[in-house]
C-alpha cells in the first residue's frame, strides 16, 4: 500500500483521500478530522486505501504506539521519518484481509456511532439542568 506523509502547510493544496494526524504534544499519532498547524498530511491513492488505514491509525493512537517515538524536552513531537517507520511497520503486521479484523473494525464503527448517541444525550441531559438552574434562581 502506497502512502504519501508531508507536513502540513495551509499554502499547499490537500490531496484527496488525506488523514491528518497530530505531530506535537502528548496526543502525537491522533488522527484528527481538520488539519492544524502541527500536524502531518498522509494521502493516500484510492478511498479504499483511506478507510482500510484509518482504523490502524485509530487503533495506534488509542493504545500509545507512538509514545515510545516522541522527543523533546518540553513540549513532545514526533518525527516524520519515525511516524512513517511506525506505520509501515504496523500495516506489514496487521491482515487488513483477515475477516476478523473486518469485524472488529465494524464493531468500532457501531460503537463510534453509540458513543456519539451518548453524547447528543448527555448534551440534552445538560441543557435541561441548566434550564432548571436557571428556573431555580429567578423563583426568589
Amino acid at each position: 500500500m502506497q502512502f504519501k506523509v508531508k507536513t502540513f502547510n495551509p499554502k499547499n493544496p490537500i490531496p484527496d483521500h488525506s488523514l491528518f494526524i497530530l505531530s506535537k504534544g502528548l496526543n502525537s499519532g491522533k488522527v484528527v478530522d481538520k488539519p492544524t498547524t502541527n500536524c502531518f498530511v498522509l494521502s493516500f491513492s484510492s478511498q479504499a486505501n483511506y478507510q482500510s488505514v484509518k482504523p490502524i491509525l485509530e487503533a495506534m493512537s488509542n493504545t500509545k504506539t507512538f509514545q515510545e517515538y516522541l522527543v523533546g524536552s518540553v513540549i513532545p513531537f514526533l518525527r516524520i521519518n519515525d511516524f512513517r517507520k511506525a506505520l509501515k511497520e504496523q500495516l506489514n503486521t496487521t491482515k487488513l484481509a483477515n475477516e476478523k479484523t473486518r469485524k472488529a473494525v465494524q464493531s468500532l464503527d457501531k460503537l463510534a456511532e453509540l458513543q456519539k448517541a451518548f453524547r447528543q444525550n448527555l448534551l440534552l441531559i445538560k441543557g435541561a439542568q441548566n434550564a432548571l438552574y436557571m428556573h431555580i434562581l429567578r423563583n426568589k
